[in-house]
């Protein structure tokens, strides 16, 4: 889905223990991962509220359409 090296995978994951909570730091989390956090948080709210799964989307599709609002948003 994106890619990280090690060392920002573990940040993320540490983060990511935080991600419901009202104190999570969106700022350190995008700051970790940089031009990759649309597509990485894009994917994990879906994920997490079974939306993909609800609207029946496969998760490459949407992986597509993250990279290309990133693309046009960012690039």
């Amino acid at each position: 889905m994106i890619n990280v090296n090690a060392r920002q995978w573990t940040v993320i994951l540490k983060i990511m223990d935080e991600f419901e909570k009202w104190d999570f730091d969106v700022f350190v989390y995008c700051e970790t991962l940089d031009e990759n956090a649309l597509v990485h948080f894009g994917f994990r709210l879906f994920q997490q509220y079974g939306l993909l799964e609800k609207f029946s989307i496969a998760d490459k599709n949407f992986v597509s359409l993250l990279h290309a609002i990133k693309s046009a948003t960012y690039e």
